[in-house]
């Protein structure tokens, strides 16, 4: 962790600038636990439907805000280096799918943005197809603003062209689903809201019908805390809100879901993708600042095969807040949850690039070849995307932000064909550098 030096502080008592998460590293079959349990194994097993509900909808997301307020008025000892927030708050919910059959996969994404504390909120989708083993057609990456939402509750989102609802378990024979999600999806041949790159990109419909398995948390919630300033250590240990600026996950690494997608590529030709049964993985990120003041680096993995599904998410702070690591990762077999992990600034429990390649235009030095904590490496990366963040902004405005702000937002994604412990199947990978 980052530790700031002053002549009244003790190696033993450092000042500090975030309260990450809890480390653990939990083998073995992954239980239940009640809540003062689960707490001092920092972790909490993600098995009730209620866990899913839109963490800005939630109780908890009020009763922090609450929090920060009385804090605020406080203003005193520790509650001196929190300020009101007028930052952005963007929240995803991220459904990862994995077809072993056909080799298509690709990512369904609703992200929900607040910003200047509100002033502006809405809802926007982030759509992407590609293929583990070569580029088709078929591959594409589409955003499309949603109109404002007819209804927004904790566990349900519908507008007049999507539905994303989380539903309790119906009666099935597997006694591991925790409950389901629905993802319906219209978007017009108009294209009066989409802010899509691939203008041709119209009439996507999706129709997903997704099991959800038990997922996790890492305590506090899930949340690394950042703070504005050098905050003694021992002061923060045993609170569980910190500050309003935060990142925060909660991932189910394992789901299986069905249904359809159907779009028209940048040919204007009609695609149509049929699911049955495909292995999917579900993550759910909240950010409490903003992304250049949230982290100069991540990665993320997702593996399904037919015994085996990983996972594994990393960010690294910035030198603001000392370039902290923080490393979360999971192994699932079948449908069950038996490994998870999470290290703070722990060089053996890290993302490595065992290979890289230097990108001339974004000076990024990008993986070829890469390895994930859980065990898992490929050595063969296929790249399917390379995106620029600021592409579509002025020239001169990307070069005062990379000057100034010392900003340069670079997307790498990747997908393949893998293997893990004999178990053959397709990992999905994305390394992003922000400055």
């Amino acid at each position: 962790m980052h530790v700031t030096e002053s002549a009244d502080s003790i190696n033993s008592d450092p000042l500090v600038k975030i309260a990450p998460i809890k480390e653990l590293h939990l083998e073995g079959p992954i239980a239940s636990a009640n809540k003062q349990k689960a707490k001092k194994l920092n972790y909490t097993v993600v098995e009730d439907l209620n866990q899913f509900e839109w963490f800005v909808k939630s109780k908890e997301y009020e009763a922090l805000n609450k929090k920060i307020i009385e804090q605020n008025k406080q203003r005193s000892g520790l509650f001196k280096s929190l300020k009101p927030s007028m930052d952005t708050r963007v929240e995803t919910q991220t459904l990862y799918f994995t077809d072993l059959a056909t080799g298509k996969c690709g990512f369904i994404q609703l992200l929900y943005s607040a910003v200047l504390g509100g002033v502006y909120k809405g809802f926007q989708v982030n759509f992407k197809v590609f293929n583990a083993s070569k580029e088709t057609d078929e591959d594409i990456w589409e955003s499309f603003k949603l109109d404002t939402p007819k209804e927004f509750t904790n566990l349900r989102v519908k507008t007049s062209n999507c539905l994303f609802e989380f539903l309790h378990p119906s009666k099935v024979a597997n006694p591991n689903i925790i409950g389901h999600l629905h993802i319906k999806l219209n978007i017009n041949s108009n294209g009066k809201n989409d802010t899509s790159t691939n203008k041709n990109a119209r009439d996507l419909k999706i129709n997903i019908f997704v099991d959800l398995f038990k997922g996790f948390m890492i305590n506090p919630d899930g949340c690394t805390y950042f703070i504005d300033k050098p905050t003694l250590k021992s002061s923060l240990e045993d609170k569980d809100t910190i500050s309003n600026k935060f990142i925060r996950h909660m991932f189910v690494p394992k789901c299986t879901g069905k249904g359809t997608i159907s779009y028209h590529n940048k040919d204007d030709k009609l695609v149509t993708i049929k699911l049955s049964s495909v292995p999917m993985a579900y993550i759910d990120a909240v950010q409490g600042l903003l992304p250049n003041k949230a982290a100069s680096r991540w990665n993320f993995m997702t593996f399904q095969g037919k015994n085996h599904s990983l996972l594994c998410m990393e960010y690294v702070t910035i030198k603001e807040y000392g370039n902290d690591s923080i490393t979360i990762w999971s192994i699932s077999q079948k449908d069950k949850l038996v490994t998870i992990g999470a290290k703070v600034s722990n060089n053996r429990h890290r993302v490595k690039y065992t290979e890289t390649v230097r990108d001339e235009e974004s000076g990024w030095d990008f993986p070829t070849a890469i390895r994930f904590p859980p065990g898992f490496k490929e050595n063969n990366l296929h790249l399917v995307n390379r995106y620029d963040v600021m592409c579509e902004l002025p020239s001169f405005i990307k070069s005062l932000a990379e000057k100034y702000a010392h900003i340069k937002p670079f997307i790498y994604q990747y997908c393949q064909n893998s293997t893990y412990h004999r178990d053959k199947g397709i990992s999905i990978i994305e390394t992003s550098f922000i400055s």
